[in-house]
């Protein structure tokens, strides 16, 4: 902050320069002294020409020709010094001097508070210090952060900055500490309170390890109270829910997250969310029902046979370990009706889609043209990435009641 108030005070002084000059260095006329003695000399020249061309035409004695010229130049002479005398003549008078120590005093006096009230030396200091800390480790930029915090603790955005950091760095509680401080220095109005909340609930959630404690309650309760969709609320709730494995419950906690439009690092991630607790709630639900529903001895009477093939291109970079995503979904959109996630090594049997399979609160009959979709992931995540393969079939319509069987071929990878 050094650099930035030696700045501030040289702008002050070149402002108090720009009013008090003009009083010691009054402005000129147009006309230079200069360029008024050159005027004079030449006006005397032309005259003097006169006179002397008067002196050839008409005769004139040699004594008029000199009394002529005697008062061409005192009138030259008298003329010089007085334009010199106009030119520099000034003084400063008492009341102007007044004036102006005034005006000049009024510049730092009227200013800094302004640039106090109005201005941005907080969010110059917090720059400053940015900068400083580039070449800093985290936990060297955070004890600083909290230093100068201590000393201008009014301060939310620096200690939003400090509880992101400490987010990042795993120091869960700490983080919490500093969004409370956050929340106690925005206005109850202010848009960003509830965001600030929810990431207040979400970091008491993790420094809890995990588990809706009486605080963390708490924290979603005051959070929902004004935002009853609150994603980053919806987002530990359904956390809660899959790790107690209630999936449905995860789920529609999930989808209340999307409904609220986060932003799509945090859409992708609720998404990749929903699709693994759908599985994992398939996989329940099998379970409860017994092994004969994977036989297709209860499946539902609508239902999609699947035969999977694979490109030689596929089938060379297919590794054991690996799992195929089979999907229907309806055409044009991302999230599935109907999915079965199964080895690479059950390829070679036919996977069939039924209602048994379907998302929650989704069903396969009457969604006009489906689209079937087969992909090995790479990384076993229900999101696609880039390197995985992948093949698909478009235009499928599934009548009431009807059974279809498809042959899909694995032969694309995603760029």
């Amino acid at each position: 902050m050094v650099v930035f108030w030696l700045a501030a005070a040289m702008f002050v002084m070149a402002a108090i320069a720009f009013v008090v000059y003009p009083l010691f260095h009054p402005v000129r006329s147009a006309v230079s002294v200069v360029d008024r003695k050159r005027e004079n000399v030449q006006a005397f020249r032309d005259r003097l020409y006169d006179v002397e061309l008067e002196r050839k035409l008409n005769g004139m004695s040699d004594e008029e020709f000199k009394l002529y010229k005697s008062e061409l130049e005192q009138e030259l002479l008298a003329d010089v010094p007085l334009q010199e005398d106009v030119g520099a003549s000034h003084t400063v008078e008492r009341k102007q001097l007044i004036l102006v120590v005034l005006l000049a005093l009024m510049i730092p006096l009227v200013g800094l508070p302004l640039y106090k009230h109005w201005g941005a030396a907080d969010e110059m200091g917090q720059w400053i210090a940015m900068e400083h800390s580039k070449g800093m480790s985290l936990d060297q930029a955070v004890v600083e952060l909290q230093q100068r915090l201590a000393s201008n603790p009014d301060n939310p955005e620096g200690w939003f900055i400090l509880a992101g950091t400490l987010l990042d760095l795993g120091r869960y509680q700490e983080a919490a500490d500093a969004l409370t401080k956050t929340q106690s220095y925005i206005p109850d109005n202010a848009p960003i309170k509830v965001m600030v909340m929810g990431q207040k609930a979400q970091a008491l959630f993790f420094a809890g390890g995990g588990k809706i404690t009486q605080e963390v309650k708490q924290a979603i309760d005051d959070t929902l109270a004004l935002a009853p969709n609150e994603p980053t609320v919806m987002g530990i709730l359904g956390i809660a829910a899959y790790n107690q494995k209630l999936y449905k419950e995860a789920i529609g906690f999930w989808q209340r997250a999307l409904s609220s439009n986060p932003d799509e690092k945090a859409a992708q991630a609720l998404r990749s969310g929903i699709i693994q607790a759908q599985a994992q709630a398939q996989l329940q639900q099998s379970a409860s029902l017994g092994d004969d529903s994977l036989d297709g001895k209860k499946l539902s009477s609508e239902r999609i046979s699947v035969t999977v093939t694979l490109s030689p291109e596929a089938k060379a970079q297919l590794r054991s370990d690996q799992f195929v995503f089979v999907l229907v979904r309806r055409a044009g959109e991302k999230m599935p009706l109907a999915v079965r996630r199964v080895s690479a090594a059950a390829l070679s049997e036919t996977i069939v889609l039924d209602q048994s399979n379907s998302m929650v609160g989704q069903s396969l009959e009457n969604n006009g043209p489906l689209q079937v979709v087969a992909r090995i992931s790479q990384s076993n995540n229900p999101i696609p990435e880039k390197g995985d393969w992948f093949g698909e079939i478009d235009g499928v319509t599934l009548a009431e009641k009807q059974q279809l069987s498809l042959k899909l071929q694995i032969d694309k990878q995603y760029q």
